[in-house]
């Protein structure tokens, strides 16, 4: 049987991809709607600032692969906080 080894590269994609949702899901379900868009936007716009701090980074590159993952994180995370909501309410 052949066990393929995730990269470290392919492992902080998911990392990336685990993080915003739960940073993002955080706002959209404690917030009003409009604040909790605003801050999950908010959050975004970090990912995006962050990954391109990288160029300014001695060995370390700007990565498409990994902002997609942070913009489907915290689109992952607004889906998530939304319905921690209507959970929440319905209780």
């Amino acid at each position: 049987m052949i066990y393929k080894v995730v990269a470290a590269h392919d492992l902080i994609r998911w990392v990336h991809f685990i993080a915003y949702p739960l940073v993002a899901s955080i706002p959209v379900a404690a917030w009003r709607l409009w604040t909790s868009v605003l801050a999950s936007f908010a959050i975004a716009v970090l990912g995006i600032a962050f990954e391109l701090l990288h160029a300014f980074i001695q060995g370390r590159a700007v990565s498409l692969q990994n902002v997609l993952a942070d913009l489907f994180g915290v689109a992952c995370g607004i889906l998530l906080g939304m319905n921690i909501r209507v959970m929440r309410n319905s209780a």
